[in-house]
């Protein structure tokens, strides 16, 4: 998608909040790239947990799209949002109960009886076992523990990209795919919630099931009149971020789909050919839920975490330069990173991440270990078909290359535009409309003959 100028009318603006980042993003009728705004997310670190700083992300979105209705007329809001993640709301009050958590808490206290003698066997839920929060039932199990019986009573649970589209419009509803991400919550083989949920009494204090390409309603007066928006513009009502970034690919006729990688905070693999039966729950994969609620085998890890950490550990800026010459050499030399700089998550969750040799650039070092960590995802899911690569990783050319070489069997196509998540936040905005695919350029794969050795060498430390 090429960056134009000026436009006035009929614009979608996309409302991204990740972990990392909150963006927004908008484009014009044809989904091509205005403007992005964009500032880090942040954590309040008090008691009884911590929790995100939502009012923050709030006043910076209306202050934001106050700026950008004085020049474009947006017709539709389009929420994608992290996983792991909700807000417990008294519908009545339009107020919180009760903080939004802060999936990376992790000092809950040991309650009885314990959460974990509740959540239901791997292969109910294909939700794997995960520190702190990242398994949102361990989240809504502390919450409800903290509530008195009639706060209780009245607390709505809304999945996060859904509470977001609450404030817009004042509408609550639920979608599938931030209840369908490792919550264990959602039984994805048989499309309902949980034994987990079904115990915790917690099936009724959801809202409403939508799909995320039907509308939930219309920006309410008072937000109008602080955002600019019109009282007409369409929200959505929100999906998980990840999911959004398969959209783009999501065939709802086909059989055969491409495997896409979703990049950010998270790398997340998914592959709808994947037999469930083969996911393991040791090796964070789980089973996500795609928006016409079919299961989508997936294995991840915290790439870009992990990228961000190894350029730390070895003082190099993630914008540095990463030349081919930089690959090459810490090839030759057998210089490499190995899993985890991220404990707890991803296929190696208790292995802790060690530098081996005299590296000479920390970037391609950390370019390496991500292409490694890639291949190993696709591996793992027996990936044959072609390969998406959307996100951050998409704009490092020698990632892409790299991978391209390490699956010569398998084509790696390259979103590094606006990216997969946007796209899809896009279409569900225009869901009924004929949007063409672009044509996304194929990743050449990288030249060494010493890659194949280096990667066997890697892969033979990681017992």
């Amino acid at each position: 998608m090429k960056l134009v100028s000026s436009i006035t009318t009929d614009c979608t603006l996309i409302f991204d909040v990740g972990k990392t980042h909150i963006k927004l993003i908008l484009l014009d009728d044809q989904g091509i790239l205005i403007d992005i705004l964009k500032m880090e997310n942040q954590s309040l670190h008090v008691k009884p947990y911590t929790n995100i700083d939502v009012d923050r992300i709030w006043e910076w979105f209306k202050a934001q799209t106050k700026k950008l209705t004085r020049k474009y007329a947006i017709e539709a809001v389009s929420i994608s949002a992290h996983g792991a993640c909700a807000a417990l709301v008294d519908l009545e009050t339009c107020e919180l109960v009760l903080p939004v958590t802060d999936y990376e808490f992790d000092q809950y206290p040991k309650l009885t009886p314990s959460y974990e003698t509740l959540r239901p066997p791997y292969f109910e839920t294909y939700s794997p076992k995960l520190p702190g929060g990242l398994n949102l039932g361990r989240q809504l199990y502390y919450q409800m523990w903290l509530l008195n019986e009639d706060e209780r009573r009245h607390a709505t649970i809304l999945l996060y990209a859904n509470y977001w589209a609450w404030r817009l419009t004042g509408v609550a509803s639920t979608e599938i795919t931030s209840l369908g991400c490792h919550t264990d919550l959602w039984d994805p083989q048989n499309n309902h919630f949980s034994s987990l949920a079904k115990s915790m009494r917690l099936v009724d204090k959801f809202p409403p099931m939508i799909n995320a390409w039907i509308p939930i309603g219309t920006v309410l007066d008072k937000i109008s009149h602080e955002t600019g928006l019109d009282t007409k513009c369409r929200v959505m009502p929100g999906v998980h971020d990840s999911n959004a970034g398969y959209i783009p690919y999501i065939d709802l006729n086909s059989k055969k789909r491409s495997t896409v990688v979703s990049t950010g905070t998270w790398v997340v693999a998914m592959s709808s050919d994947t037999p469930l039966a083969i996911l393991e729950e040791q090796s964070d994969m789980l089973a996500n839920v795609d928006i016409s609620r079919r299961p989508l085998a997936t294995a991840r890890y915290m790439g870009g975490r992990e990228f961000e950490e190894i350029c730390r550990v070895t003082k190099c800026g993630i914008d540095d330069q990463c030349a081919v010459g930089d690959i090459e050499y810490e090839i030759s030399e057998r210089n490499m990173a190995l899993p985890s700089f991220i404990g707890g998550c991803g296929p190696f969750p208790d292995q802790e991440g060690k530098i081996i040799g005299k590296y000479q650039n920390g970037k391609a070092l950390a370019t390496l270990y991500a292409s490694l960590m890639l291949d190993h995802l696709l591996t793992s899911l027996r990936s044959s078909n072609d390969i998406i690569i959307e996100g951050s990783f998409a704009k490092n050319e020698q990632l892409c290359s790299l991978l391209a070489a390490l699956r010569p069997s398998q084509k790696v196509y390259i979103n590094a535009d606006v990216g997969g998540i946007v796209d899809g936040c896009f279409r569900l905005a225009h869901w009924n409309k004929n949007i063409a695919k672009s044509e996304l350029p194929i990743a050449q794969p990288f030249e060494n003959n010493k890659l194949a050795q280096y990667a066997g060498q890697w892969r033979s430390r990681l017992a």
